[in-house]
């Protein structure tokens, strides 16, 4: 399985929500943000942003 470091994973996170990576990238961010306290905190921002700003006019 491909491992990211927090920085490739940063770089993936869009088209991790946008469900437009491969099953073997997906399963690496998965993976990554199943141990990586930072980046788990990080993602979960960046959903709240990305769900916050989307239901502006």
């Amino acid at each position: 399985m491909k491992r990211f470091t927090c920085d490739e994973l940063v770089e993936h996170l869009t088209a991790y929500l946008d469900d437009a990576l491969d099953t073997p990238a997906r399963d690496a961010v998965r993976a990554h943000l199943s141990c990586c306290e930072g980046c788990g905190r990080y993602f979960d921002q960046y959903r709240a942003t990305i769900r916050a700003l989307g239901d502006q006019p």
